[in-house]
């Protein structure tokens, strides 16, 4: 044991040579500017840890579509050396052998030691037949569904921990509002949720249970009624909120940290329904290497990615990052770093329920297969569930559009992405 944490604290405070890497970043939230400061303030850190690593930040993840579609003769000049992807993205770019294996830049005992420090479940998701989540990636940002309440509009929920949505509909009275984002992830949670169980696990997919349609029915005759108001992104329903504007949003639990410091009113995050039972669905990005063919990595530019994810994903620097944004700890002792046991008192006895039970952070198999097999059987979906209601005359159209969907998503599921 000795001898591995002396060559980690090495590898850690190993100087770098002066070969200069692209690291790209991007997310709803910092499309908004709310977590591109916090990796332009990393960049910063690991630039002082290390002042002879060259790092430049770019704050985009648009070079994936012209990157899928190249030749090593045509490749866009912008692909990076280190790329943070949605889960929903990178196995694209795997299936067409334009990333790196992990291997390509650790040695077989530091990446066995990289591993044992990551939180199990995080290796565990779905990510497709051929892309394997241990051999391309590792994990950055993990965050669940939670619920932001304002205790001065919503007082019933003081003390709370968790919610049902039979109790979160029986509270919003007229003048209160509940917001929703109204995207594709959304509308997967909500019909997992509804039955305790993945949508997309193993070879079923339930989009028509009698729990669902009832949920359904329940958002969209609230809609009608202005009380369930929609918007397009999560970071949406977070300013909203923040703003006053809500009683109640669906947000993730990376949302938290902006809220506080925008709202000006006493609010907690509550727990989703079935999150105690282990069947949550789980968000996030990972950290990934697009391997290119024009000016690929030299070895002295990849000891310096290494020496760069090392730290990144080292404890006191996780636990920084998950303070910083409000994603959940993916090294397992970050948990123990003093500065995150000081956010969760800062948190309170109710909001750092989420963050701080290991129990709670099972996570779903993959959630959303159907992007990256460049097919999407949800998108009707979302104008089904959000526009119309389950009372005549609506009623078939929208249960015909969860059959459709139900059937596609079996036939995904069966073909397993393999074309």
């Amino acid at each position: 044991m000795l001898v591995s944490l002396s060559k980690l604290l090495t590898l850690l405070l190993l100087p770098c040579t002066a070969h200069a890497f692209s690291l790209a970043y991007s997310s709803d939230g910092s499309i908004k500017g709310a977590h591109l400061r916090d990796m332009e303030e990393m960049v910063a850190l690991f630039k002082k840890t290390h002042p002879e690593c060259e790092i430049t930040l770019r704050t985009s993840t648009s070079f994936v579509d012209g990157f899928i579609k190249s030749n090593p003769m045509n490749e866009p000049d912008d692909v990076p050396d280190v790329a943070v992807l949605y889960r929903t993205t990178w196995p694209r770019l795997a299936n067409r052998d334009k990333l790196h294996l992990l291997s390509d830049f650790f040695t077989p005992a530091e990446l066995a030691r990289l591993r044992r420090s990551i939180r199990p479940e995080l290796f565990a998701d779905y990510y497709g037949k051929h892309a394997p989540a241990g051999k391309y990636a590792l994990p950055l940002e993990r965050s669940f569904p939670a619920l932001l309440v304002n205790l001065a509009a919503l007082p019933s929920f003081q003390g709370r921990e968790s919610f049902t949505w039979d109790e979160l509909f029986k509270a919003l009275k007229p003048g209160t509002t509940f917001t929703l984002p109204s995207d594709h992830w959304t509308v997967t949670y909500l019909l997992s949720n509804a039955i305790g169980k993945p949508i997309l696990a193993g070879t079923t997919a339930t989009l028509t249970d009698p729990r669902q349609l009832q949920l359904v029915g329940q958002i969209a005759a609230l809609k009608k009624q202005g009380v369930v108001v929609t918007v397009p992104m999560h970071h949406d329903a977070m300013v909203s909120f923040a703003n006053g504007e809500t009683a109640a949003a669906l947000v993730t639990t990376s949302s938290f940290q902006t809220a506080s410091k925008l709202a000006h009113f006493p609010f907690v995050m509550l727990m989703p329904p079935y999150l105690k039972e282990h069947r949550l669905q789980s968000g996030g990005a990972d950290l990934v290497l697009p391997a290119r063919s024009k000016g690929d990595n030299r070895p002295d530019t990849k000891r310096d990615i290494k020496i760069f994810l090392t730290w990144l994903l080292s404890p006191r620097i996780n636990a920084l990052w998950a303070v910083k944004t409000g994603y959940l700890p993916v090294i397992k002792l970050a948990v123990n770093e003093p500065l995150f046991k000081a956010e969760l008192v800062r948190l309170g006895p109710v909001s750092s329920i989420v963050p701080v039970n290991r129990a709670h952070w099972t996570t779903y198999p993959f959630h959303k297969l159907e992007e990256f097999c460049n097919y999407d059987p949800l998108s009707s979906l979302v104008s089904a569930i959000f526009n119309t209601t389950l009372d005549a005359p609506d009623a078939q159209a929208t249960r015909d559009e969860l059959r459709k969907g139900e059937e596609a998503l079996r036939k995904l599921l069966a073909k397993q992405c393999v074309d």
